[in-house]
């Protein structure tokens, strides 16, 4: 029987870092990034959506998941679902550095009519005060710790790997990922996007 939760960590030498975890809600996976640091363990943002409305297709969708790691040890997830007449896949990746962890997802969207209206929508959870500029979000609930979250890349053969693939907005209280609907992310069936969560301690 599939696991009906799945998680990956990502924190460096100090106990400073990032976790997501999934679960298995209603016909699909939802998931909470926790912030990481010691015996802290703080969720920072959770999955806005409905789990059993199918016309929800804008959202990212995902019934199955595997885990594997890489040749460093280090989690990787690998999603796959459908939601009305859209199929969804993504990979969420991880890394850790002095004084840094990284949290990436990327994300690709296949249907008759991708563009218009696909979104990952977060509640703020324990964030905190976020700011908003540049088209990233930012805050500290962490002590010593700044957290981030931006568009990210994703390296193609017509493009540079500088353009950012996601914009980053405010919904209400809400945290708002939307794709750029850019030739280097977009075709005419599929969708590709990248984001990241940043955490850099500043001691």
């Amino acid at each position: 029987m599939p696991s009906k939760t799945s998680t990956a960590k990502y924190v460096d030498s100090c106990g400073y870092g990032l976790e997501i975890e999934f679960e298995l809600t209603g016909d699909r996976f939802e998931h909470v990034i926790f912030g990481i640091a010691g015996d802290q363990r703080v969720a920072l943002l959770r999955t806005i959506e409905s789990a059993t409305d199918q016309t929800q297709s804008r959202f990212p969708a995902f019934q199955e998941i595997v885990a594997q790691q890489d040749r460093e040890g280090r989690d990787i997830l690998m999603l796959v679902g459908k939601a009305g007449d859209r199929y969804w896949s993504a990979t969420v990746t991880g890394e850790t550095d002095h004084k840094f962890s990284l949290l990436r997802f990327e994300l690709a969207c296949r249907g008759p009519q991708p563009h218009s209206d696909l979104c990952a929508l977060y509640e703020a959870g324990s964030m905190g005060e976020l700011t908003f500029a540049n088209e990233r979000a930012t805050c500290s609930v962490i002590a010593d710790a700044l957290i981030q979250i931006i568009g990210g890349v994703i390296e193609t053969s017509v493009a540079s790997g500088l353009v950012p693939t996601a914009t980053v907005s405010q919904w209400a209280r809400d945290i708002l990922i939307r794709p750029t609907l850019a030739p280097h992310v977009t075709d005419s069936q599929a969708t590709r996007f990248a984001y990241e969560l940043q955490m850099t301690r500043r001691v």
